[in-house]
């Protein structure tokens, strides 16, 4: 993931992780990909599109280093710093007691700027 992308243009994140911790296979996972100001959804976030992959069964993984995902910079978002975002909805994610409380979303640790 780049450290500063500008307005218009294209935003690449790659070697990302997808695991099923559940214990029912998900047909097609659909993966929401945000902008956030915060690492949570309390804060201002900005959509940027949504990816799907294949089939994935309990306790399996795809492979980091295959996964890869494109998108544009909206010209909505403003110039500032944003974290990456990664939202499954509706999956019934397994509980956790650590930040986010649920498996179902996934924040950068690092910020990305965003430019004009």
């Amino acid at each position: 993931m780049p450290s500063s992308v500008r307005i218009g243009s294209r935003l690449t994140v790659n070697d990302y992780h997808v695991e099923n911790v559940g214990t029912r296979s998900v047909a097609a996972p659909r993966i929401e990909w945000y902008l956030t100001t915060q690492r949570n959804f309390r804060s201002t976030y900005h959509y940027l599109g949504a990816s799907t992959c294949s089939r994935l069964d309990p306790f399996h993984f795809f492979t980091p280093s295959a996964m890869s995902v494109s998108f544009t910079i909206p010209s909505a978002v403003p110039p500032g710093n944003y974290y990456l975002a990664a939202f499954i909805r509706d999956d019934g994610g397994a509980r956790t007691a650590a930040f986010q409380t649920d498996n179902n979303r996934a924040f950068s640790h690092r910020l990305i700027s965003v430019t004009r």
